[in-house]
């Protein structure tokens, strides 16, 4: 079944416009019909992933514009800790909970991390397969760039006046 080369919906066999966007098909749709579904997939994925929980109307608007700093400072990692011990304030409290949440499970996993990282080395390097540690190493690796995106999702959010859920971990609740 071919889809819309512009939009990503599903076309019917020989359909010269798209019956959702109305953009002309041309005669390899076909063979961006594949191209198409996998983009959209991993746009509807994105999409689901960030499309948490906004509890913003929950907040008085002038408490939002009075503390976007301590909010935002609470997405550095530690330094979540100022905010927590300095602000009262139930919007950054609210930041300060995600943050200290994303620094808690990013912690966890580094020391995890650093565990398997020190095992695979001895284990695969006694074998001579150092190479196959490495790679092993470098793609777990990857599990930090994750954290960088919460961490800039969350900055964004604070900055902008939201109170939105970052994404997995958002949840959980150390602090009220």
């Amino acid at each position: 079944m071919p889809f819309c080369k512009k939009c990503g919906a599903q076309l019917d066999e020989g359909a010269k416009f798209c019956g959702a966007c109305g953009a002309k098909q041309s005669d390899d749709a076909g063979a961006s019909s594949a191209a198409a579904s996998a983009a959209s997939t991993i746009e509807e994925t994105l999409k689901n992933i960030s499309n948490t929980e906004d509890n913003t109307t929950d907040f008085d608007s002038q408490d939002i514009n009075d503390n976007k700093v301590m909010a935002v400072l609470s997405y550095f990692s530690w330094l979540v800790l100022i905010p927590l011990i300095a602000s009262k304030s139930r919007y950054a409290r609210f930041h300060v909970n995600q943050g200290l949440v994303l620094a808690v499970v990013s912690t966890l996993w580094n020391i995890v991390f650093g565990v398997v990282k020190t095992v695979l080395y001895a284990l695969f390097g006694f074998l001579h397969l150092g190479f196959i540690a490495s790679i092993i190493v470098a793609l777990l690796g990857l599990v930090n760039l994750v954290f960088v995106i919460f961490s800039i999702m969350g900055i964004v959010y604070a900055a902008t006046g939201k109170a939105k859920k970052l994404p997995v971990i958002g949840g959980f609740t150390i602090v009220r």
